[in-house]
C-alpha cells in the first residue's frame, strides 16, 4: 500500500542507517510534496513491525554475511582485525570495534522483533532531528514539518553524545591472506595520521594523496604500477580524514595477477620514495585542484547532496562560508607546503600492509618487509 500510494504521488522514500545516524530521504514533486511528508510522517511514528519482517531481512543479511566469507576483501579485514582491535583499545561493544564474521552472525541471529520494538520505544524520536529541503518547496512545509515532528520528543530517551575516533599507531605490521582458487589478488597499505578536515595539513595532504592515486589513470601510482610497468589491473590512494575525531590516514590499494606481487610491492615503493623525495610538479598540482575543485562544484548540481550538506552544517553547526574557507584553502596550496606537509607527516613511518591472493599456486612465498617510506 506505502509502494502504490508513492508511485501516485510520483515519490521516492527509503529509510537508511550509519555510523551513528539514521537518515530518511523523500524525493517529491513540489505538489505531492507535502502529501508525501504527512505520510513519512505517519509511518516513522506508527510503525507495524510485522511479524515476518525481522526473520526476512535477518535470513537476508545473514546470507550475505555468510557468502562473504570468501570475498578477498573480507579475509584481509578478518586477517588484520584482532591487531587493530587491539592497537585502538576496542573492546566488543564499542563503536570503533571490528567484529569477526561469526560475531556479526551471531548478533544478527540474536536479534529479535522485541529487540527492534523496544530499541525503537526507547530512542526513535525528533529529540535531535535535522531536516533538509532542496528543490521547488512548496508554500507550507514549515508548518508541515513542525506539525508532523514537533512533539514526537522522548525526553527520557539517552542523550546522544557523538563518538570521536582518535588516531591509534597501527605500526608497520604486515598479514598476509593465502586465497585459494583466486584469479587476482589484492593490496592494502595503511599509514595512519592524526588528521581532522579542519587541519590546516588536510588541504595539501588532499591534493598530494590525489595526486599520488586519487587521479584515475593519471595518477603516480597507476602511471608507474599499471601504464608503465604492466603489473596491475588498477592502484590507487585516498586520504581518510573525518569532521569529528582525529583517526585519519592515507590508504593504498592495488589489484593484480598473483605472481606480480613482490614486483608490485616494489614500484609501489619505489614511487613513493619519489614522491618524497621529490614531489610534484606544478601541472600536476594544478590539475589536481582544478580536479577537486571541480568535483566540490559538481556536487553542488545535485539536490540530494546539497541537502546532506545542509544536514552536516546543522549537526556541526557549520555554514557556507566555512565551506568557501575550505576551498580556498584548497586552491592557495602551493608546492612548498604541499611538500612539507608530506615530508612532516609521512616521514620515518612505515604502512601497515594487508595482501591476499593464491600465491601458493603462483608459486611465491611469504613476500618482502615493506619498505619504510622516506
Amino acid at each position: 500500500q506505502l509502494q502504490d500510494a508513492l508511485v501516485r504521488l510520483h515519490a521516492t522514500f527509503t529509510v537508511t542507517s550509519g555510523n551513528q545516524f539514521a537518515r530518511v530521504s523523500i524525493a517529491a514533486e513540489k505538489d505531492s510534496l507535502l502529501t508525501v511528508l504527512k505520510l513519512v510522517f505517519d509511518v516513522l511514528r506508527h510503525p507495524r513491525f510485522p511479524p515476518d519482517g525481522v526473520p526476512r531481512i535477518r535470513a537476508a543479511h545473514v546470507a550475505a554475511i555468510e557468502a562473504g566469507r570468501r570475498d578477498l576483501a573480507t579475509m584481509m579485514a578478518q586477517a588484520a582485525r584482532d591487531h587493530v582491535n587491539a592497537a585502538r583499545g576496542a573492546r566488543r561493544g564499542e563503536p570503533g570495534y571490528i567484529p569477526s564474521v561469526d560475531e556479526q552472525l551471531a548478533e544478527y541471529r540474536d536479534t529479535t522483533l522485541d529487540d527492534v520494538r523496544q530499541v525503537y520505544e526507547r530512542y526513535w524520536s525528533a529529540n535531535r532531528a535535522d531536516v533538509a529541503v532542496v528543490g521547488a518547496i512548496p508554500e507550507g512545509v514549515a508548518e508541515v514539518v513542525e506539525q508532523g515532528l514537533g512533539d514526537w520528543k522522548k525526553p527520557e530517551a539517552p542523550a546522544y553524545e557523538p563518538f570521536e575516533p582518535h588516531y591509534a599507531d597501527l605500526g608497520d605490521a604486515r598479514f598476509d591472506v593465502q586465497a585459494d582458487d583466486k584469479s587476482s589478488a589484492s593490496l592494502r597499505m595503511w599509514h595512519g595520521l592524526a588528521l581532522n578536515q579542519a587541519d590546516a595539513d588536510y588541504p595539501p595532504l588532499l591534493l598530494a594523496v590525489h595526486i599520488l592515486g586519487g587521479g584515475g589513470l593519471e595518477s603516480r601510482l597507476n602511471t608507474r604500477v599499471r601504464r608503465g610497468l604492466g603489473l596491475s589491473y588498477g592502484a590507487g590512494a585516498r586520504l581518510n580524514a573525518d569532521l569529528r575525531g582525529n583517526d585519519g590516514g592515507v590508504a593504498i590499494e592495488a589489484s593484480f595477477a598473483p605472481q606480480n606481487r613482490d614486483k608490485v610491492m616494489a614500484a609501489i615503493d619505489a614511487e613513493l620514495q619519489a614522491f618524497a623525495r621529490d614531489g610534484p610538479t606544478q601541472a600536476e598540482l594544478a590539475r589536481a585542484k582544478h580536479d577537486m575543485l571541480e568535483r566540490l562544484q559538481q556536487a553542488r548540481a545535485s539536490d540530494a547532496e546539497l541537502a546532506g550538506t545542509l544536514d552536516m552544517f546543522a549537526a556541526l553547526d557549520r555554514d557556507w562560508a566555512w565551506l568557501a574557507q575550505r576551498e580556498a584553502a584548497l586552491e592557495h596550496v602551493t608546492l612548498a607546503q604541499l611538500a612539507e606537509a608530506w615530508r612532516r607527516r609521512m616521514k620515518g613511518q612505515r604502512f601497515m600492509v594487508t595482501i591476499g591472493g593464491d600465491f601458493k599456486a603462483a608459486g611465491l612465498g611469504t613476500p618482502p618487509e615493506p619498505a619504510p617510506t622516506r
